[in-house]
């Protein structure tokens, strides 16, 4: 059968679809184009409101393909599906199938039967992720090392859709960095819901890290998802000594505020915040700090707002997201009184979004004039005659990027990079030394 697969979600998301599609085209069917496709399966989020949003509009789109003949099945799996299952069977009945995260270990079932005899629940987690075909560049991968999560945040609906945690063994991960090396990958990104939760048997995120340092792997390891609490004196440590992990510290604190946090379900304040980021930057020469925060959590007074406003002009956080708070169901804030309106959110979002735009201009203004290794993604969104790529600093999708506009670069290989202007987000550099590695 001719398939297309439609990948949405975040990067834990990505290693599902990525393994659906490898068993599915495993089994001897081919992989086309949307519009040659027979079949469209569709990954979905179900995370927050914008995020169903657009799901909900993939499926519509598909949907209406499919009756007007351009395809013949579709076939909807993910998240929302596992979460709103009943009511997307009678919102669409077009779809063949809605299928619950148990069934993507069994793709290949997807494309002949209807989702019924799948349950909710069950997460399955793969020890051998070893995947042939991948959705990011040929040079950079993610590696899932876990699902689930056991942290109670009363604003998240992941542990009703995805259940507690669950780890790898830490000997298949180590297998996978290998498989990922000898494929020519540069980065492997290492996700799970909490990756400093992560422990199998008597190993801790610690003992992983010193088994990546020592394991033939890709040459730039970055950790992705690190609860706050948990970034310890020994996890820096270990962080400090493994020269593979990029000093960057993708850490959601989703607020600041000792009262929203504890309404939140979650530890810390504005003292400790703090002291997190000075301790970071003392064990670190050089390292990057990202954060994403909750704009409009019900209990957020406009003291709160401008203590978190406060914060990010004292830590200037080097890459910041933001999020305006909605209510989901199954979550214990769902039953929280809204004190704040829609338009009042939206104004804070853009007032503390302006507020980070200079923090960030700052911060990447004292990049002017310094040297990089970047790794060059491929060419650039704005003019196919210019090259982007990343530095240690920069995430794939969610950070901001290096636009190259001097000198001959290779895709998906390092070159070393001098900083010449600076944006709000983007940098503009050109090459120095080509630092190439076959």
């Amino acid at each position: 059968m001719k398939i297309s697969l439609i990948q949405l979600g975040c990067p834990k998301n990505i290693v599902d679809g990525e393994w659906v599609l490898n068993q599915i085209i495993n089994a001897g069917n081919t992989l086309v184009p949307y519009n040659k496709a027979e079949c469209v399966l569709i990954n979905t989020c179900g995370f927050i409101e914008d995020a169903k949003k657009e799901s909900l509009d993939v499926i519509a789109e598909c949907i209406k393909d499919k009756i007007e003949g351009r395809i013949k099945k579709v076939v909807v799996f993910g998240c929302l599906s596992e979460r709103y299952r009943e009511e997307l069977k009678k919102g669409f009945p077009e779809v063949d199938g809605f299928f619950p995260l148990s069934a993507i270990k069994n793709a290949v079932r997807m494309l002949s039967e209807s989702g019924e005899k799948f349950k909710k629940g069950n997460l399955p987690l793969e020890e051998n992720y070893e995947r042939e075909m991948r959705f990011t560049p040929s040079h950079y991968s993610y590696i899932k090392i876990g699902d689930g999560c056991n942290h109670k945040c009363t604003f998240c609906a992941i542990p009703s859709i995805r259940g507690k945690e669950k780890w790898r063994k830490s000997s298949s991960i180590v297998r996978e960095l290998k498989f990922l090396k000898d494929e020519g990958v540069k980065e492997a990104i290492i996700v799970a819901q909490d990756t400093t939760s992560y422990h199998s048997g008597e190993s801790s995120i610690v003992d992983l890290i010193k088994l990546i340092e020592k394991a033939e792997s890709p040459e730039w390891i970055r950790l992705m998802y690190l609860y706050p609490t948990k970034v310890t004196s020994k996890f820096l440590k270990a962080m400090k000594n493994a020269s593979k992990i990029l000093p960057y510290f993708d850490i959601p604190l989703q607020h600041i505020s000792k009262t929203v946090l504890s309404s939140m379900g979650r530890a810390g304040s504005y003292a400790s915040y703090i002291a997190l980021v000075e301790n970071i930057r003392k064990s670190f020469k050089d390292s990057c700090i990202r954060s994403t925060f909750i704009i409009g959590f019900p209990t957020e007074t406009r003291d709160d707002f401008n203590e978190l406003k406060k914060f990010l002009n004292d830590a200037e956080l080097d890459n910041v997201g933001f999020f305006k708070y909605s209510k989901e169901e199954g979550t214990k804030s769902f039953s929280y009184k809204e004190e704040i309106s829609e338009d009042e959110k939206e104004e804070r979002l853009s007032e503390i979004a302006d507020l980070q735009r200079k923090i960030s201009l700052k911060k990447n203004r004292a990049k002017v004039g310094k040297k990089y290794e970047v790794l060059v993604d491929g060419v650039c969104e704005e003019s196919d005659l210019l090259c982007e790529g990343r530095a240690f600093f920069q995430s794939p999708e969610i950070d901001g990027k290096i636009i190259l506009n001097k000198g001959e670069f290779k895709i998906g290989k390092f070159h070393t990079v001098k900083i010449m202007r600076a944006f709000e987000y983007d940098l503009i550099g050109e090459l120095c030394v080509s630092k190439e590695k076959v």
